[in-house]
């Protein structure tokens, strides 16, 4: 039986090769740094700079801006962008937006910061301090901690040589606190934002189905035949590829249903934007389905089926930003990411979904890509080209 495994191909793939594939994905290219990367814009005033320096600290890019009366706007238009990021209002009181997973941490340091503006960094600070006990006048030394916490008033607590003060978390000085509006979680974004990418995924899994198609028309001498047609070749393989796209439109509407029966917004899936990034990514699927269609039939020989389309769809919707968000990547790996005809169009649909707004230059070009992949997917195929 251990023979029998060992002499197939596809054993050898999974066996070893996609291990060390979802190693270097999730050990090495998804490794968590030591400080999170987010974007953080601040409202010119009197206490922004020293709030940016503190930030900075922290690995975050901060900028003091100037003339943004409508800061949720310019956070949705930064989100059409692929750009999530956190804006601090410190006009009165401090109001921080966010389309950003980290914007709660971001609220939590600038909340610190603002403490740290009233009352001092006092933490570990030793001091000699002279206090009567006994009727006696004593000399001793203390170290002092300053910490902030819910509670309603200032305490100073003793033990031994420690003294503890404890600050309440919502001071008058700052209006109240830190308000938190976090744009990117509000009521009901968090389903739009899971079934828009459930439906593009169906889009470009035409890969998968694709693929597996051709090799098993390939196998069964069905695209010889195709070849020998005297119909058009084109018309021909395009219609066997669109073929599989009535499976695709099949779990989509399965999906719709589930939808509406759970009480979740279908309304998602007719939306002009949905829409249109579905069909951009349908044709990115059958384009590399196609392509990996070719590169079988012309550089392998057996009967197993092809074992690329499996991995290469989850690395893509991975790092496209459909698994998890996509701002919890490395750098490197986002500017390189971000220009995939998937990621463009998962952020078109989302922004166009929960926003109301259409990045459509940005989106062209991406849209343009998976034309032309699906093009060099039917121009390269054997069916077109005789081998």
């Amino acid at each position: 039986m251990v023979k029998s495994s060992v002499r197939e191909r596809q054993v050898f793939f999974w066996v070893i090769i996609f291990p060390l594939m979802m190693y270097i994905i999730f050990g090495v290219l998804l490794q968590s740094e030591d400080k999170p990367r987010v974007a953080v814009y601040i409202s010119n005033s009197s206490t922004a700079e020293e709030l940016a320096e503190r930030l900075r600290r922290y690995n975050m890019t901060v900028e003091v801006v100037e003339g943004i009366d409508d800061p949720i706007n310019f956070l949705k238009k930064q989100a059409a962008l692929g750009r999530p990021a956190v804006y601090v209002a410190t006009n009165g009181n401090v109001t921080i937006y966010s389309t950003s997973v980290y914007g709660q941490m971001v609220e939590g340091l600038v909340e610190r910061a603002l403490y740290f503006q009233q009352f001092g960094e006092f933490r570990n600070i030793t001091m000699n301090l002279l206090y009567v006990e006994g009727g006696v006048m004593h000399n001793g030394t203390y170290k002092i901690d300053v910490v902030m916490a819910n509670v309603s008033a200032i305490s100073v607590s003793r033990n031994g040589t420690h003294i503890l003060v404890t600050i309440p978390r919502w001071s008058p000085q700052f209006g109240g606190g830190v308000h938190y509006v976090d744009l990117s979680t509000g009521i009901g974004s968090v389903k739009v934002a899971w079934l828009v990418r459930m439906g593009l995924m169906i889009g470009f899994y035409l890969m998968l189905t694709v693929a597996f198609t051709m090799y098993g028309l390939h196998v069964t001498g069905f695209l010889k035949r195709l070849y020998l047609s005297p119909k058009s070749k084109y018309v021909c393989l395009l219609a066997v590829a669109l073929g599989s796209l009535v499976l695709s439109l099949m779990s989509l509407f399965t999906i719709a249903v589930l939808t509406y029966l759970v009480g979740h917004p279908v309304s998602v899936f007719t939306n002009v934007g949905f829409l249109i990034a579905f069909i951009s990514n349908v044709m990115f699927g059958l384009g590399i389905g196609l392509l990996i269609s070719v590169a079988d039939m012309r550089l392998r020989s057996g009967v197993t089926p092809p074992v690329l389309p499996t991995p290469l769809f989850l690395l893509l919707a991975f790092l496209s930003g459909y698994f998890l968000p996509a701002e919890l990547l490395p750098e490197g790996i986002i500017n390189v990411v971000q220009n995939l005809p998937t990621y463009v169009a998962r952020v078109f649909a989302e922004t166009a979904v929960l926003y109301e707004l259409y990045d459509w230059w940005r989106f062209t070009t991406a849209f343009s890509a998976s034309v032309a992949i699906l093009v060099g997917g039917l121009l390269l195929h054997p069916v077109i080209k005789r081998l």
